[in-house]
């Protein structure tokens, strides 16, 4: 099967268990795994599908930051992302749960070969479900994303 109907598959799957629960940072505990499952869409490599792994703490003020690696499975090859992430909780949304931003080195490996570059991704997290946008670059080629966590955080005491 075609990355791309296993990335169009697998968007659909996560819209439909996404669920009516609207989860809250106050019902853990102050640190926390999320884990999630990433599909998407880019304009370098076409669709992708991987993991994400998070390490957060809650701080003061509805702020949390923390650290992130997630790891695609591209058109093609692979590409993996690392580094520090922040955000914010906003209490007078029906919609969105916050903003987080995130960013750092990334991997790429493809037929032309691995290549080091940069990722920075805003994401906007609703229940479960964190639709994104990302921008990076590598040797000369930048790319846009759009893509679609479904993460599930785990406490981490």
């Amino acid at each position: 099967m075609k990355l791309r109907n296993i990335t169009l598959y697998a968007f659909m799957i996560l819209c439909l268990i996404q669920g009516p629960a609207r989860a809250s940072l106050f019902n853990i505990p102050k640190d926390w795994f999320p884990v999630g499952i990433n599909v998407g869409r880019s304009s370098d490599d076409g669709g992708h599908a991987g993991i994400e792994l998070s390490y957060v703490t809650t701080g003061q003020d509805h702020v949390f930051y923390g650290f992130y690696g997630d790891f695609l499975i591209t058109g093609e090859g692979y590409r993996a992302s690392f580094g520090p992430e922040i955000g914010t909780i906003i209490n007078k949304s029906d919609l969105f749960m916050g903003v987080v931003l995130d960013g750092g080195p990334l991997i790429v490996s493809n037929d032309r070969g691995t290549h080091l570059g940069g990722a920075v991704r805003l994401t906007f997290p609703v229940y479960t479900v964190m639709p994104y946008l990302r921008g990076g670059g590598y040797k000369g080629t930048g790319f846009a994303e759009l893509g679609v966590l479904l993460k599930f955080p785990f406490p981490a005491r």
